[in-house]
């Protein structure tokens, strides 16, 4: 009986000093947000078609690759104050943004809301879904597609 305490005595023993330095050696996780404030500036990289709703121009995925990358895409500044920051042209737009769910509300000085939907943030890059619509010279014929834009 005294050897069973013994053995008990000296597991228990054991497991309370194991070393906790494995649990201090991982850094916390930064939100969203803070990736959003650490990462700014994000810059415009690169475009990917992700579907189209309608193509009565015939456009290839290529053209629409094109036409979604040479879209003005503002560089965006995020701050901790939860504002962000978008230039694009020499002109500037100051917003409040809010992630929501998958999406960012932007709501400007004056109370109008924009939404970017499907956004995604990580480390290196952050990214969005945006339609676009191309009006041919018959305006009843367009094209409609939906791109997602990447930033780093």
């Amino acid at each position: 009986m005294k050897r069973l305490f013994l053995i008990f005595t000296l597991a228990t023993f054991t497991m309370s000093c194991s070393s906790d330095d494995d649990v201090a050696d991982f850094p916390e996780s930064q939100t969203q947000t803070e990736i959003l404030v650490n990462g700014s500036p994000w810059t415009f990289n690169h475009a990917e078609v992700e579907s189209v709703q309608r193509n009565d121009l015939n456009l290839t995925n290529e053209e629409l690759k094109n036409l979604s990358e040479n879209a003005v895409a503002p560089e965006f500044i995020f701050n901790s104050n939860g504002t962000v920051l978008l230039s694009a042209n020499g002109n500037e737009f100051t917003a409040e943004f809010a992630l929501i769910n998958s999406n960012m509300k932007l709501i400007a000085p004056d109370g109008s809301e924009f939404e970017l939907k499907s956004v995604t943030i990580n480390q290196s890059e952050f990214s969005y879904e945006q339609v676009f619509e191309q009006v041919g010279q018959n305006t009843s014929e367009f094209t409609i597609w939906t791109s997602r834009l990447f930033y780093n």
